[in-house]
């Protein structure tokens, strides 16, 4: 799940009239099933809108899985490219061709993300927030607590409209658009040998298994007014739920460009790619039911 991140570049004005080249915000890749072909997998990196809006050329900075602290060169992407599938929600997607060379870790819609999340079980659950500390280079998460789910009437800021999840945790400015997961355990039936003799009357033992479910997106943080400083003064984050990136991806427009893809024979490779490790785990508890 760290290495999913992705550093977003672009300009921001820091005084009236003077622009910087710097990073504004993160994103995460994530690969979506073709309908027909059961290998096929379509690539796209997901932040929040209003990082990349407005923007003409923002860059992708990807980090490389085998070097830590070591990042891809940059790739510029043009602004038009980037799609908000839902109007009043802030979220912005771009389909995304591997450069050659570029290595990339990748959710996968149906493992990492799902279409829906129990609301009453993510109630005071932990999270982690994931981003790209940028004086290291290396993927960093950050924890806190889902203080509450699927919150409606929420005010965001620039006219967006949805459902939220609300964050006890600090969070800091250039960390919208990062993915937050929650932890699912559940117990295994392979047999464990454990690493100090155990009394004969605790019978067979098992091992806990672990799932990192993608649960929502970073949007903002809430703060005391407009002239609050950059970290959060509460310590409240407001997260897009994990259903809306996943309503968006599933939108009638990403899934009409995903089924012209599919007649392509050269479309949707996953060569470059280091899957989520967690398929295996998935399927072994069974594929598409809840703990």
């Amino acid at each position: 799940m760290m290495g999913c991140v992705v550093r977003v570049v672009g300009d921001l004005e820091i005084n009236p009239g003077q622009w910087r080249r710097t990073a504004i915000g993160t994103a995460f890749c994530v690969q979506v099933p073709s309908e027909i072909h059961d290998d096929r997998w379509y690539s796209y990196v997901v932040t929040a809108h209003h990082v990349i809006d407005a923007q003409p050329t923002p860059e992708l900075l990807f980090p490389d899985s085998r070097i830590p602290g070591t990042l891809h060169p940059p790739i510029q992407t043009p602004g038009p490219d980037w799609i908000q599938p839902i109007e009043s929600v802030d979220l912005a997607v771009l389909p995304f061709d591997r450069r050659d060379g570029t290595w990339i870790n990748t959710l996968r819609a149906g493992f990492q993300l799902y279409e829906t999340l129990p609301g009453d079980a993510l109630l005071a659950m932990p999270f982690h927030y994931v981003g790209l500390l940028e004086p290291l280079n290396r993927a960093m998460a950050r924890s806190g607590t889902l203080g509450a789910v699927y919150q409606e009437g929420i005010e965001h800021p620039d006219g967006y409209e949805y459902e939220a999840h609300l964050g006890d945790c600090r969070t800091y400015a250039g960390f919208s658009g990062s993915p937050c997961f929650v932890e699912i355990t559940f117990a295994s039936l392979t047999p464990q040998e454990p690493i100090v003799p155990a009394p004969p009357e605790l019978g067979p033992l098992g091992r806990l298994r672990y799932l990192h479910l993608l649960c929502g997106m970073v949007t903002w943080h809430l703060e005391r007014s407009s002239n609050a400083p950059e970290a959060s003064l509460y310590g409240v984050v407001v997260m897009l739920t994990s259903d809306e990136i996943w309503g968006a991806l599933m939108s009638p427009d990403l899934v009409r460009g995903r089924r012209r893809l599919d007649d392509d024979p050269d479309a949707g490779s996953t060569d470059g790619f280091l899957l989520g490790a967690q398929e295996g785990a998935w399927q072994s508890f069974s594929k598409g039911n809840m703990p």
